[in-house]
């Protein structure tokens, strides 16, 4: 369970009190017997009081609750932000006192949009107080949260200038606030997953109506299932009522496929499948099972097995697939099957689809992308099987793949926001460089693009 702490009750919407009841409760009554009525809840929004109030329901939500994290949502003064911005913390202070602050939560909120700044908690309002924001909880919430392993988060929306119209302030824009609040959670409860299966394909009819027909046998059975003919020479047909088939006039790669089919679905969920690799028929519903239970999730994998050249292939250790927070994990080698996978469409919304400009990693680029911002799910079933080793299989047709994956990673090092380790990154980066330094030198090429990039890491943090 995540919790949500708040202040003050009047910063929660009555709306949101009204269309989510089990999702809300106060400290006090949670302490008075009520706790084992949320205990299912996927997220619970706790009203907390302020200042050493704040502090001792944390403390004991923490060791009663056992929650996987606390996000402190609320309102805020600030000197530097303009009123109506969300800020997430980066630290918060009181007095001589300082904790950091996650930039990171496992909420599927659009954090990524905020802005990053520096709290400051305040016992009492203080107009010569200055700072990105400034309430009187978030400090006491951290300090709760020291020494033990439940992370803690902060955003803030500002409401006031901390100046001598903070009352007034707060009171006028509340409002504001309380449209902001439900428009920032409305996405954490969601409906009954409809789902669209998206297959792209090329040159392959005979592997691409194997990989339907796996579709059409699924005990779930999807919304709708996309076939996108990227430019086949013998243009692709399937006759069957669930099947919608685009066909593209000319061959523009895997990326331009699937996001033709992600542009054309209409349902909330996209379930992508490679034209050579097929489905068991309890793939889908293993999916939505583990969705039902874990209601917070918004991207997921199965696991899977590898036939190469007609003889199955035992996986190394260093290919486990992740749960949880995968990006440094994903550094350095793609550990997300897009035959595997299922993601809500939110995730396309706020941080892309697949770049047309990468002919082959274009995943892994994605899922660097996803992963920075909201932790992944594995659903440790084999329900699927992945065939390698043929002749038009990308990953053969193009060999030097770490020139690719260095133009994935380079677009994180320019993303400066605070939720990585940059050193770590750093490291990956040189050594893709040093292996595409070596490989240029055997075929008497420039190293000059590679040499570029280590300046930049030398002349950034």
């Amino acid at each position: 369970m995540i919790i949500i702490c708040v202040a003050l009750e009047k910063e929660i919407p009555p709306l949101f009190k009204k269309q989510y009841p089990n999702h809300w409760a106060r400290i006090d009554a949670l302490q008075s017997g009520g706790l084992h009525l949320y205990l299912d809840r996927s997220y619970l929004v706790v009203v907390t009081g302020l200042g050493q109030s704040s502090f001792l329901a944390t403390e004991w939500l923490i060791n009663h609750v056992k929650p996987s994290e606390i996000v402190n949502i609320g309102t805020a003064g600030s000197t530097t932000v303009e009123l109506g911005s969300w800020v997430m913390l980066q630290s918060v202070s009181h007095a001589d006192c300082r904790f950091e602050c996650q930039t990171k939560t496992s909420l599927p909120i659009p954090y990524h949009l905020f802005s990053v700044g520096s709290g400051i908690t305040i016992n009492q309002e203080d107009p010569s107080v200055s700072g990105d924001a400034i309430d009187m909880e978030s400090f006491h919430m951290a300090r709760a949260c020291q020494n033990t392993p439940v992370p803690f988060s902060a955003i803030k929306y500002i409401t006031d200038y901390n100046n001598a119209n903070t009352q007034s302030d707060f009171n006028k824009t509340l409002d504001q606030f309380h449209v902001a609040f439900l428009e920032l959670l409305r996405g954490l409860s969601l409906p009954t997953p409809s789902i669209a299966v998206i297959i792209p394909t090329y040159n392959r009819p005979q592997k691409t109506i194997s990989a339907i027909e796996s579709v059409l046998n699924q005990s779930h059975s999807p919304h709708e299932i996309i076939v996108v003919d990227d430019g086949s020479e013998l243009l692709f047909e399937y006759d069957h009522p669930q099947v919608h088939v685009i066909r593209l006039n000319k061959n523009h790669g895997v990326s331009y496929a699937r996001n033709i089919g992600i542009n054309h679905a209409s349902a909330e969920w996209i379930a992508l499948l490679d034209s050579d690799d097929i489905w068991n028929p309890n793939h889908l519903a293993c999916i939505t099972n583990y969705l039902h239970i874990n209601s917070l999730c918004r991207w997921l994998q199965t696991d899977e097995r590898w036939i190469r050249n007609g003889k199955h292939i035992n996986k190394k250790a260093y290919h486990q697939k992740p749960m949880g927070w995968a990006f440094e994990p994903s550094l350095k080698r793609c550990l997300v099957s897009p035959s595997a996978v299922m993601i809500h469409r939110s995730l396309f919304d706020w941080h892309g689809i697949f770049d047309e400009h990468l002919t082959v990693c274009e995943d892994y680029d994605l899922w660097l992308r996803f992963s920075r911002y909201i932790p992944v799910d594995f659903v440790p079933e084999i329900t699927l099987t992945k065939f390698g080793g043929h002749v038009d299989q990308l990953s053969t047709a193009f060999p030097a793949m770490d020139k690719f994956r260095l133009t994935a990673l380079m677009k994180q090092w320019a993303n400066p926001w605070p939720n990585i380790d940059r050193d770590g990154l750093r490291a990956v980066i040189q050594q893709k460089c040093h292996i595409l330094k070596q490989g240029a030198l055997k075929r008497g090429l420039s190293t000059d693009p590679y040499d570029c990039i280590e300046q930049q890491l030398l002349g950034s943090d």
